[in-house]
């Protein structure tokens, strides 16, 4: 998937750990901070915008974790697909998927983002 300039989010950011749930990582090369959300196999499914610190990241993931546990997510069409999308309180967009041809396909990893998000170890180990 092409990453629009003017778009925060950037789809190609592949998972640093390879492992299911949530993480916060740093690419060095942009020197910039995010985080995401992976699925069952490890594969980055949902993708923040880009924060200046660690602790910048970390407050917008567990804002978003938040949001998932009182169910805030929405999904929303695009022209590309179908898109899981969690916004804060001011509307602000913290999390965005990749997309999908089909809102049940969406809704199928929405509640699995939403079960990792309401368990007790929703951040993967850094490896």
């Amino acid at each position: 998937m092409k990453t629009n300039p003017t778009d925060p989010f950037d789809f190609n950011q592949s998972s640093p750990s390879g492992q299911a749930g949530f993480e916060v990582f740093e690419n060095e090369k942009k020197q910039s901070w995010y985080f995401h959300g992976n699925d069952v196999g490890g594969t980055a499914i949902l993708f923040s915008q880009s924060y200046s610190s660690s602790d910048a990241a970390h407050r917008g993931l567990n804002t978003s974790l938040k949001l998932l546990k009182k169910k805030r997510a929405k999904l929303q069409e695009s022209p590309e697909g179908w898109q899981i999308v969690v916004r804060s309180g001011n509307h602000q967009e913290l999390m965005r998927s990749l997309p999908f041809p089909t809102e049940a396909e969406a809704q199928k990893r929405l509640e699995f983002f939403l079960k990792v998000a309401a368990s007790s170890n929703p951040v993967a180990k850094a490896q």
